[in-house]
């Protein structure tokens, strides 16, 4: 398997640790970008500066009882805390929920799992589950239904650097694929199609982060990028307790003092192989970021959820 993922993205090749660390040195000054006068770069300072002291805040002591629900934006390492979750449930003799059965949607279920709160509950939401962007009234309903109970409702998400997200997908895609290289891009996995297309968007690797959060699996064409941006920043800001960017200990040690559960088992790491990845992959990776708003979104939740602003008074 190994050595068809590297002859599919290889031709001058660098290492994918040297890349991500390099992107780490690269932030986006809003000086770069052409549409930003300085003062409407200060004016968007302002605005995340703002939006930081609205979020939600937990407080992260021990409950008795409450609902842990985990929305999983696919490619940000959430199968291995979902696993993590799921043992922590048995461990602990918590309930755990992901799906409803056919009869129901997946909301509709989850109301029922909010009538009784008793001890602590896991709800892991992923795909066909909720679409936030429409069902945003449900998590303010579900937050009333446990507060009611005396208990505590802790909604959480991860999220990825755009790059790692990025070749996460890329991985599992061509795993999955069980074909050629040239298999691959007939499937309609070729990135190079993927650049060039104007449209397509709820389709991988168009669809990044930014419409998974929002839409889930259904179409979410009728906003434009930056009302996408500005509608997912709103909902994590009034729904959200825990936003996790690129730290899975964080969520651990989160949800390890709210319950007051301890955690024996270990969480595991990500191993995507001897992958080695183009400087032109990587450029193709960022071009899809840019056209499907996941640059400027995971910006957004890095400067008001890992307090990294300073960067953006340079050069302003």
């Amino acid at each position: 398997m190994i050595p068809r993922i590297a002859s599919f993205i290889l031709t001058t090749a660098v290492s994918l640790q040297s890349i991500l660390v390099a992107s780490t040195q690269l932030h986006r000054k809003l000086s770069d970008v052409s549409e930003y006068s300085s003062e409407k770069s200060m004016d968007v300072l302002s605005h995340l500066l703002q939006m930081k002291s609205k979020t939600r805040k937990l407080e992260e002591k021990k409950y008795d009882c409450g609902v842990i629900l985990y929305y999983h934006v696919p490619g940000t390492e959430g199968t291995t805390v979902n696993a993590w979750l799921k043992q922590m449930a048995d461990a602990n003799g918590a309930e755990y929920f992901s799906r409803s059965d056919q009869n129901t949607t997946f909301t509709d279920t989850l109301d029922k799992q909010f009538e009784s709160v008793k001890g602590w509950k896991i709800v892991y939401a992923q795909d066909n589950s909720i679409s936030l962007n429409l069902d945003e009234s449900k998590l303010k309903k579900w937050r009333e239904a446990a507060s009611n109970q005396q208990c505590q409702f802790v909604a959480t998400t991860m999220f990825a650097d755009t790059i790692d997200h990025s070749v996460s997908h890329t991985y599992k895609k061509f795993a999955k694929c069980n074909c050629t290289t040239q298999e691959f891009k007939e499937r309609g996995y070729d990135l190079d199609d993927a650049v060039a297309a104007n449209d397509g968007l709820t389709d991988w690797p168009l669809r990044g982060q930014l419409d998974y959060f929002l839409f889930n699996n259904q179409d979410g064409a009728e906003l434009s990028m930056q009302e996408k941006v500005k509608r997912g920043m709103e909902i994590l800001a009034n729904h959200f307790d825990v936003v996790i960017l690129n730290n899975r200990q964080k969520f651990v040690d989160t949800v390890l003092k709210v319950t007051g559960w301890a955690s024996p088992i270990s969480l595991g790491g990500k191993d995507h192989g001897e992958l080695i990845f183009t400087k032109d992959l990587v450029s193709k990776y960022s071009k899809l970021a840019g056209k499907n708003g996941d640059a400027d979104f995971i910006d957004a939740v890095n400067h008001v959820y890992n307090n990294d602003l300073g960067y953006l008074f340079d050069d302003l």
